[in-house]
């Protein structure tokens, strides 16, 4: 019903700013090598997640980094001794993992099971409308 919707919803909304998170990272660990910093989200995602370099990120490659993502968080950290900050990056970072398929499907505007940099550019408008006003234009 309404609620299941209203649950994916709030799950696609942490989902992306969890992405966003990601992305906020790359852009720091960029302007670290002197690239240029802040760069439009979509971008920043084509760039973290085409593994390949083929200019197109396919379900696997968005696989291969979350779980890449999750060996991160594993490293280091006891079930004793994680902060809460660290406990919930793991727990958006499951949420993130259980939707992207969906995810992606979503942003696949063309069919064809990968996402080019214009397509991963709609990441960029959605981060855009959450920063102005809450909703997509």
């Amino acid at each position: 019903g309404s609620g299941d919707r209203r649950q994916d919803t709030t799950m696609l909304v942490r989902s992306s700013l969890v992405i966003a998170a990601l992305a906020t990272a790359a852009n720091v660990a960029l302007s670290q090598q002197n690239e240029p910093s802040l760069q439009p989200l979509g971008d920043v995602l084509h760039l973290v997640l085409d593994s390949d370099k083929d200019q197109k990120v396919t379900m696997r490659e968005v696989t291969s980094q979350l779980n890449m993502l999750e060996m991160l968080f594993q490293q280091g950290s006891g079930p004793g001794d994680e902060t809460p900050e660290v406990k919930e990056y793991k727990e958006m970072l499951k949420g993130v993992q259980a939707v992207a398929p969906q995810m992606f499907q979503l942003m696949d505007s063309n069919n064809d099971k990968t996402l080019s940099k214009q397509e991963l550019g709609h990441m960029t408008k959605f981060e855009n409308s959450l920063k102005k006003d809450g909703g997509m234009r």
